[in-house]
């Protein structure tokens, strides 16, 4: 029995004394009770299965980049707006004006050759109908064809010029037909004459025979010089037809060879003239080169002047951005029967995912033949590159480099301490 005293120091001490020996009595069970504790908690606490590798991403329809090297003249396209292949987006400073152009190079899209050959009248009628052109650094070349064009409408007026070589053409045939009947007459009249001469002469034998008169020779005589003069008429009308002829054929060949080779020329400055309206185009104006929707990544004023600079891009309305990796067969035995389950988490090398976030993926494919990299699997991006953070919407990342955390099924810590982690 303990003796009360008054002083609290021996009481402490007999408590602690007591305590110290509660302790070692009780110890061993409650460091066991404690062990079988942490044990529990060991296969209780459930923490990620991960798998950690690096991937490069791609797209289906990448952006295009628009780049400018100019004074900006007028902005066309604004931000945002929807455009199609072709669509000028921006004009640059020229000493042409932009509306000039575009009714030139709608004027001359509407000319067919055809139509240049053969109704260049009308042509220069519906060019005075255009006023007021400026057409700056395409000037000289258009001049150079109207130029031309008024003097094959002027000279070589293709109508008249047509009908008169069906007129040359109808002379010639005529010209022809009587050269033949002149030859078919010349034929008959050779023989008549050579008959009149045979007989003449003839009778200059009888005549020195005694046989005939003086006289009756004579008779005879002037009967072949009579037929004779026919003949040399049908031959100077034969000789003046055959020059007509030539003479009116040379004149027609000089005709088309006219005709050819204004053709030709024409044609030439009418191809030159339509390549420096192209030229123009290409150089100082801004074509969208797909559909989609305009995104400016600097802000654009007219009377900027950029220097070969990337000002933005076209995105296109269908898009989808993927990467690919490789599993090992420790971690296709992770997955489960459906990949969906499987979380998968993209964080690009240019954008710690600290300040911007992480961009969320899905397991699209994974091929069931290894190659000695491993099992090629492909991901695709769920929501193009928004992040956690919304703070990487931005406008390209083809090509860009980033680290993927692929989440398996969650398990225990007791397997995870221990590498058991084949998932059944």
């Amino acid at each position: 029995m303990i003796k009360e005293s008054s002083n609290p120091s021996s009481l402490a001490q007999y408590y602690f004394f007591n305590k110290k020996t509660i302790l070692e009595k009780y110890f061993v069970q409650i460091l066991f009770i404690i062990t079988i504790i942490i044990c529990l908690l060991f296969f209780i606490i459930k923490l990620p299965d991960t798998y950690v590798t690096k991937t490069t991403i791609f797209s289906t329809n990448t952006p295009w980049e628009i780049s400018i090297n100019g004074k900006i003249e007028k902005l066309i396209k604004k931000q945002g707006d929807q455009v199609k292949k072709g669509d000028v987006l921006i004009t640059l400073h020229s000493s042409a004006e932009y509306s000039s152009i575009i009714k030139m190079i709608s004027f001359i899209s509407k000319i067919s050759g055809t139509k240049l050959y053969n109704e260049p009248s009308s042509i220069l009628t519906e060019l005075s109908r255009i006023k007021d052109l400026s057409l700056g650094e395409v000037e000289e070349p258009y001049q150079n064809f109207l130029t031309l064009l008024m003097k094959y409408d002027q000279k070589c007026q293709l109508q008249e010029k047509f009908d008169k070589m069906k007129y040359e053409s109808s002379s010639l045939n005529l010209i022809n037909q009587r050269i033949s009947n002149l030859k078919e007459q010349q034929d008959v009249y050779d023989s008549i004459l050579t008959a009149k001469k045979e007989t003449f002469e003839n009778s200059k034998i009888l005549f020195k025979k005694g046989i005939i008169s003086k006289q009756e020779l004579k008779s005879f005589e002037i009967d072949y010089l009579y037929n004779k003069d026919p003949m040399f008429q049908v031959q100077n009308g034969l000789i003046q037809s055959e020059e007509s002829f030539i003479g009116k054929k040379r004149e027609l060949e000089l005709l088309r060879d006219e005709l050819n080779y204004l053709k030709v020329d024409l044609l030439d400055k009418f191809n030159i003239f339509q390549n420096k309206l192209r030229e123009w185009t290409n150089t100082f104006t801004i074509k969208s080169p797909t559909d989609g929707s305009i995104s400016y990544t600097i802000p654009l004023e007219e009377g900027n002047k950029i220097d070969n600079q990337i000002i933005g891009y076209i995105q296109q309305p269908i898009i989808k951005y993927y990467g690919y990796l490789y599993f090992d067969q420790k971690d296709i035995n992770k997955m489960s029967a459906d990949p969906k389950k499987i979380q998968i988490q993209v964080r690009l090398d240019p954008y710690p995912y600290q300040k911007y976030g992480i961009i969320k993926a899905k397991l699209t494919s994974v091929s069931k033949i290894a190659t000695k990299e491993g099992f090629l699997a492909k991901i695709e991006l769920e929501d193009h590159f928004n992040t956690s953070k919304n703070k990487m919407n931005l406008n390209k990342f083809e090509g860009v480099s980033g680290e993927v955390l692929v989440i398996f099924k969650e398990i225990s810590l007791f397997k995870k301490m221990t590498g058991n982690n084949v998932i059944l």
